[in-house]
């Protein structure tokens, strides 16, 4: 392959890509988030300040469909996951330990 047709192919994917996450961002209730965005930056910290990733897309999620789909999407792009959810017991745990 010459350098032209490897950056033609370069391009092509690409352009091809682009498509695709334009088509994950319109298929989601929640927020794509990509490097350069406004809210990328907070959504990739995590309370462990020696961790400091910088991953190429931040799907916040806003229910089980999205997840699904980012799965989806994650999986037919050969991307690695890594999955951060919140953690709601914390409601019930004060009367847990007060022996309720």
């Amino acid at each position: 392959m010459t350098e032209q047709e490897d950056k033609a192919t370069s391009t092509t994917v690409a352009g091809t890509f682009a498509s695709a996450l334009e088509a994950l961002q319109a298929s989601l209730r929640g927020k794509l988030l990509r490097r350069g965005d406004a809210a990328y930056d907070e959504a990739r910290t995590i309370h462990n300040g020696m961790i400091d990733r910088h991953p190429a897309l931040i799907v916040q999620c806003a229910g089980v469909a999205d997840v699904i789909t980012a799965v989806n999407f994650a999986r037919a792009n050969h991307l690695l996951v890594s999955v951060r959810g919140v953690v709601t017991m914390w409601l019930a745990l004060p009367s847990v330990m007060a022996g309720s």
